[in-house]
């Protein structure tokens, strides 16, 4: 075989090896040669260097023209070594370092290496097992188990033979598998027909090749229907939460249902209620106004102004009391709701024009505010029984950044509510989710997703997703 350039071959990374190379010749006295082992980053070699051989230590130990073939020959355990030049011992006892063997290495410059190489170590068992059954048209997972302690094995490529190529394609392979490690080799099914199907495989590995030779059962998928359904429990659980007073908490109760014919498989479910769209921030009303300038000159009774109103916004009110046309106090009769801004506050009314000192009275307010978010005004509890077994998702911290949809999630917390656990329903059973919805005392109405993601889709609407609307807040 020839070698030139630079040359490695992958090894188990055991501490004992023996090695081989016969019937070697250097094309010329120009170029030079190394060979040699490494890992761990450590390395010891031989050199050929104008027709001189020089050992792991650096001396020369023996000669060599075009015209001439020689072999070397060697032993090697974690801390010493023995090596011969055709079949004489020239070296016996050598120290060296403690290191796993991990590549061999034969490098040339300006000429080429013709030999034979054969490299020799204790071997690295292993179990291979492929599936004893198929279904067509799927994927198949076989496994390799590295049964050494101290051996690893590298995979370099993998042949699927005769029908196996015919029947199933590669996907993945491991490159490499650890002592005492077990990979997995995933093939995908291309169909066919049913029967006892040939699961034969080649190897190229760092131990050697490898070949497979097992059979697997082949069969039809088992026909699955599925019927998914998500409704509401309750008549009327998604129009609860129509408030028709502010400050109000309600609770309505959906389920779940799934309905399996064909086949074992049971529907894995995620349910989640997330944030679609509505108001999220801060809202204020006026409590109370403190007089901090009562004004001078008033002709009849000053009125109180609190600034406009935007959106659902409700503007606040206010009765003020005179006293010898001076403002001396204000009522709050409606204290509003405003979204994002708080209000201002001024007075007006006629003023005496033949009063130099007249003017508008002026006041500060005391302002409510509350925050309005995702997570303080739903909840969601889900469990496989109506009564007892649910969760609350906020109690539990089940929550997470946000759905389908765009939402503040660094200024104003999470807006979904979700746990990575899915839910395992048998055929006929049932998933109940109670959202608790809560009111404050605007009129800015937010709308929700529930939604149920199964593994299994809806044979009808192929389907994945179960997923109701629901609107909260005040109305009237």
């Amino acid at each position: 075989m020839k070698f030139e350039g630079n040359n490695t071959r992958k090894l188990t990374g055991q501490k004992q090896i023996s090695f081989l190379l016969n019937n070697a010749g250097v094309s010329n006295l120009t170029g030079d040669v190394s060979i040699g082992f490494s890992g761990e980053g450590k390395s010891m070699q031989f050199t050929f260097n104008k027709g001189r051989i020089y050992d792991t230590n650096g001396y020369y130990v023996h000669s060599y023209d075009p015209s001439s073939k020689f072999s070397i020959s060697g032993d090697i355990s974690e801390n010493y070594y023995d090596y011969y030049i055709d079949n004489i011992i020239i070296g016996r006892g050598k120290t060296k370092e403690d290191f796993k063997i991990e590549d061999f290495f034969i490098n040339t410059n300006n000429c080429y290496l013709d030999a034979n190489l054969k490299i020799f170590s204790d071997g690295v068992p292993y179990v291979f097992t492929a599936p004893s059954s198929v279904t067509l048209g799927t994927t198949v997972t076989a496994q390799m188990k590295n049964l050494s302690t101290d051996g690893t094995i590298h995979i370099f490529n993998v042949t699927l033979k005769g029908k196996t190529n015919t029947n199933y394609t590669l996907q993945s392979y491991p490159s490499v598998i650890a002592p005492q490690e077990t990979k997995d080799f995933v093939l995908n099914n291309t169909a066919g027909i049913q029967g006892n199907h040939a699961f034969n495989l080649d190897l190229d590995t760092s131990i050697g090749k490898i070949s497979i030779e097992d059979r697997t059962d082949a069969r039809e998928a088992d026909l699955v229907t599925v019927w998914n359904e998500l409704r509401e429990f309750e008549v009327g659980a998604s129009q609860a939460f129509d408030f028709s007073a502010i400050n109000s908490e309600e609770i309505g109760t959906f389920i779940y249902e799934t309905t399996i014919v064909g086949g074992t498989d049971y529907q894995k479910v995620l349910p989640t209620l997330e944030y679609v769209e509505g108001n999220i921030g801060k809202y204020y009303r006026i409590t109370e106004v403190q007089i901090i300038d009562a004004g001078e000159g008033y002709t009849g009774n000053a009125s109180v102004v609190f600034s406009n109103v935007q959106g659902n916004d409700i503007q606040a009110e206010g009765v003020v009391e005179m006293n010898a046309g001076t403002v001396s106090s204000v009522s709050v009769t409606n204290s509003g709701i405003y979204f994002d801004v708080p209000p201002t506050v001024y007075f007006t009314g006629a003023l005496d024009s033949n009063n130099s000192s007249a003017h508008q009275a002026q006041a500060t307010m005391t302002v409510e505010e509350y925050n309005k978010t995702f997570t303080e005004t739903w909840d969601m509890y889900v469990g496989v029984g109506i009564s007892g077994g649910v969760i609350s998702y906020k109690d539990s911290n089940h929550t997470g950044d946000q759905g389908e949809n765009a939402y503040p999630y660094n200024a104003y917390g999470p807006g979904i509510y979700e746990d990575a656990t899915k839910y395992t329903l048998s055929d006929n059973q049932a998933l109940y989710i109670k959202i608790k919805g809560k009111s404050f005392y605007d009129y800015d109405q937010m709308k929700v997703k529930l939604k149920v993601t199964g593994d299994m889709a809806d044979t009808r609407t192929n389907e994945f997703v179960e997923e109701i609307e629901i609107t909260g807040g005040n109305t009237t």
